[in-house]
């Protein structure tokens, strides 16, 4: 999701801060920030423009920017997956209404209606063709789904992480969405599950938080809980930033 803040963006002073991981060079992505806290994704870092061959490549960086450093690509059989678990949810629904009306479980499923119905509400739930990718270079995050015939517009955006003004949360339990807004209003909404499909890209743009949230950016206590910002130097340094400036 990408849009365009009203409020008038604050003046801000860019404090540099030794604590902290260094910024990776735009053009080089040297030195690339240590493992950031709180990642759930796989193990292996994803794609790596150092192990790709060009038919695998990066995708291009948003205008103007550096060089993409890592990224992820939905694949076929994640998709193919992903479809398979929305089919076996709605028959299993399908099952449990037999039972609650009386017929023996699994009954609704012995009509064929019932497994149209099934098929096409699987596909609107997963949507198993529309490939997601999402990239990151040492300052920016991009996001994109190849249009469809029935996308008005391409669904794609970019913040720029280390430029982030207001790092929200909402949601409740395991359901939470971190809303990331930078100074030129582009809007990053997303589960955190969906940010750590790489290491790379979780690292990169958790280093870019971090540096927001000890220069200031608004920041709400559940993105610090979902973020584990409590255990960084971040807040303490934004106090220290805000006592200087008072």
């Amino acid at each position: 999701m990408a849009g365009h803040h009203r409020r008038k963006t604050p003046q801000r002073t860019w404090h540099e801060f030794p604590q902290l991981p260094p910024r990776p060079n735009p053009d080089t992505g040297e030195p690339l920030p240590p493992h950031a806290p709180g990642y759930s994704g796989p193990d292996h870092p994803g794609n790596n423009p150092r192990l790709a061959g060009p038919m695998f490549g990066p995708p291009e960086p948003p205008p103007g920017m550096g060089p993409c450093l890592a990224w992820h690509r939905d694949d076929i059989t994640g998709n193919i997956r992903r479809y398979i678990v929305a089919l076996a949810i709605l028959a299993l629904g399908s099952s449990v209404l037999s039972l609650l009306r009386g017929d023996t479980f699994g009954d609704a499923l012995t009509y064929w209606p019932v497994w149209i119905v099934i098929v096409v509400f699987a596909y609107l739930m997963s949507d198993p063709l529309t490939f997601k990718t999402m990239s990151a270079g040492a300052d920016w995050l991009q996001w994109g789904t190849r249009k469809r015939w029935y996308h008005r517009t391409p669904r794609a955006g970019h913040v720029k992480f280390y430029d982030l003004v207001s790092i929200t949360a909402s949601g409740s339990g395991i359901t939470i969405y971190l809303r990331l807004e930078d100074t030129e209003g582009n809007v990053l909404y997303r589960m955190p599950h969906a940010l750590q499909q790489n290491r790379h890209i979780w690292d990169l743009l958790y280093n870019g938080i971090l540096h927001s949230v000890a220069n200031g950016a608004e920041i709400d206590n559940l993105a610090i809980k979902a973020l584990r910002l409590d255990e960084t130097q971040a807040l303490q340094l934004r106090q220290q930033i805000s006592t200087t400036d008072d």
